[in-house]
């Protein structure tokens, strides 16, 4: 090769070198920026508290990333709020409807500052003692949904996160997590649906007529539970079941194939069937993982 070939070819290594430095430089200076310029927007916000006067309701939407919600009984219909700016929710109510959206926060780093300064955000639900039975269609991506002593039904999704109801009724309610954490405490149903791809669930003292539990992966704990038919379907994870009753009252059609059974103490190893004709039924197909029952008689 001629030396003023080898020459051009060297010029034009250079200049590529010095065009992607530069170009390099500046997209890292404008990410920097966009990102400092994100968090100063937000880490700069003053928390906002008010209380919204609302009109009666029968069916709740929710719409949430990272604010606590909290849904518990009061004397009136209202909501309170306790957030940065950039959360003042997004308010609409029709007839008999209730809609509350937290708002998209726009940026390349959009930190939540309460995590920073340990100040919660929340958005608080009041519902007077007497109301009926609410339809919710609620999702929160983080933060925590929490239902006590009001009465709910629909489906519940959380992404991450946690999910905490206690002592209400109703007909059938669905909770979905991706991953987190779910609490039930003194929840009577007709129909519990269940599905959870990984995290944990946690209910205690709880009634439901039948329940449909589908797990990817996690655990599921039910202590004190009183059914008369519940279907598991797990790929892997573990579940804990204390039933109310006796090993005699239901009657079982349980497979895996591999993992591990145990029944009242006992291990099983290729599954378990009953045709004892009893009203209660316990049905699980799992892949993997491990499934305990036990019984409180």
């Amino acid at each position: 090769m001629k030396k003023k070939e080898i020459l051009i070819i060297a010029l034009l290594l250079v200049v590529c070198i010095e065009a992607f430095s530069v170009a390099f430089k500046f997209v890292v200076k404008a990410a920097v920026h966009r990102g400092n310029e994100s968090f100063h927007i937000v880490s700069d916000k003053k928390i906002v508290e008010n209380t919204v006067e609302l009109s009666e309701f029968k069916k709740l939407d929710l719409d949430v990333a990272s604010v606590n919600t909290y849904v518990e009984p009061g004397d009136t219909y209202k909501l309170e709020y306790h957030v940065y700016e950039n959360n003042i929710p997004v308010i609409d109510q029709g007839r008999d409807s209730l809609s509350i959206k937290q708002p998209s926060n726009v940026g390349l780093f959009n930190f939540n500052p309460g995590n920073w300064e340990g100040e919660e955000q929340y958005y608080k639900i009041t519902v007077p003692k007497t109301a009926e039975v609410i339809n919710v269609d609620m999702e929160a991506t983080s933060g925590m949904i929490s239902i006590e002593d009001i009465d709910v039904e629909g489906k519940i999704l959380i992404s991450s996160g946690n999910v905490k109801l206690e002592n209400s009724k109703s007909d059938e309610l669905y909770l979905h997590a991706t991953s987190g954490n779910i609490e039930m405490k003194d929840v009577e149903l007709q129909k519990l649906k269940l599905d959870l791809t990984s995290g944990d669930l946690c209910a205690s003292d709880c009634v439901a007529e039948n329940i449909d539990a589908e797990m990817t992966s996690g655990n599921m704990d039910f202590d004190d539970m009183k059914f008369n038919n519940a279907y598991f379907d797990l790929t892997s994870g573990n579940i804990e079941l204390e039933a109310v009753g006796s090993e005699d009252d239901y009657s079982f059609d349980m497979k895996s194939t591999s993992g591990d059974f145990e029944v009242n103490g006992k291990k099983i190893d290729e599954g378990y069937h009953t045709d004892a004709g009893k009203d209660r039924i316990i049905k699980v197909d799992m892949t993997s993982g491990s499934f305990n029952i036990s019984f409180t008689e």
